[in-house]
């Protein structure tokens, strides 16, 4: 049983960032002219047939992010096939966009696939995290790109000053930390790590969660498999948005959102408010500000873009209900197995 202190102190700080994600968002909406706000409502909704292809190319996106975990598993030898891959990343995507709190999507995604070999939680734990890591430096590499191509979009504010600024400082910092852990095995080549394996009791698990990683560097061909999925990825994606753009008659073309959408995925990937609530529309106001697109606008754009995921990870809680056993699941009871296996990994 979990300790009342530690599960107090939890779901208090889940909550407190809940509350500051929906304080500021209300406080954008504050900001916005009331009948510009209800002009732009009734245009998306008359624009509704706009909403199909867009959910349907997060669809895709999701999709094709499913392949390159199956890749991933299949470089480490997990005997799953691309059909199970995919129900298990579904069901990782339900509990992402249902379960408030980070990773819990993560945490599902490694559980179901321990369950196919106990023996391996290690691994099966590693494969979801080099999934993230690998599409996060990909949309990282692709946004400085970007900045590289249009600078005169991240130049026309301080916020998208600021916002270019720390996508090239984390480019920098990511190429450096993967220089330093993995242009040599660190386990095999430095009296340190080997003293630290050696006098620590979790040195020999750390080891292990070593090579599993180095793995993939002696492997290009699955890192270049995974960097095109990962580019499909980010188009389709990014092509959701502009879908949902259309239907709230924002005019401008492919190209700002390709500019814009990966920076503002890449900061709303850091846990700050549960789903990047307030965050990520904070981002889409003061991002396509540059490109003429009125916070009126570009708030609700987020807005859609966040709903078109939950109606995609709702597919996903259809799949969670009869997966592998044929009968409905109890959510609540699965989620305590899984938080009880990733504590145990």
């Amino acid at each position: 049983m979990t300790p009342p202190g530690p599960t107090l102190r939890k779901f208090t700080g889940i909550a407190v960032r809940l509350l500051l994600g929906i304080g500021i968002l209300a406080f954008l909406c504050w900001q916005m002219p009331p009948h510009e706000l209800r002009h732009v409502a009734a245009q998306s909704l008359n624009g509704w047939l706009w909403w199909i292809p867009g959910i349907g190319a997060t669809f895709l996106g999701l999709c094709i992010g499913s392949a390159r975990w199956h890749l991933i598993l299949h470089a480490q030898h997990f005997a799953l096939s691309h059909g199970r891959v995919f129900r298990i990343f579904f069901i990782g995507q339900f509990f992402n966009s249902f379960l408030l709190g980070a990773c819990g999507g993560d945490l599902a995604r490694a559980y179901y696939v321990a369950i196919e070999e106990p023996t391996r939680k290690t691994e099966a734990v590693l494969t979801v995290l080099v999934d993230r890591f690998i599409g996060l430096v990909i949309f990282i590499l692709f946004g400085c790109i970007m900045i590289a191509l249009r600078p005169e979009l991240f130049l026309a504010t301080r916020m998208t000053r600021l916002a270019a600024a720390g996508m090239v400082l984390m480019l920098l910092g990511t190429t450096a930390g993967l220089l330093l852990l993995f242009r040599r095995n660190l386990f095999e080549r430095s009296r340190l790590f080997k003293k630290f394996e050696a006098h620590n009791r979790f040195g020999a698990f750390i080891h292990h969660g070593y090579n599993v990683l180095y793995f993939y560097r002696e492997h290009p061909r699955v890192l270049l498999g995974a960097t095109f999925y990962s580019l499909a990825n980010i188009f389709f994606l990014t092509l959701a948005v502009y879908f949902f753009g259309l239907s709230l008659g924002i005019e401008a073309s492919l190209m700002p959102y390709l500019t814009f959408f990966p920076a503002i995925t890449v900061y709303t990937a850091v846990p700050v408010t549960p789903g990047g609530i307030g965050i990520r529309e904070g981002l889409f106001a003061a991002m396509f500000a540059a490109a003429g697109v009125a916070a009126y606008r570009a708030i609700p754009l987020s807005m859609l873009v966040y709903f078109g995921g939950v109606a995609c990870s709702l597919f996903g809680g259809v799949i969670f209900l009869f997966h592998t056993t044929g009968h409905p699941r109890n959510i609540r009871d699965t989620w305590r197995d899984i938080r009880q296996s990733g504590a145990t990994t």
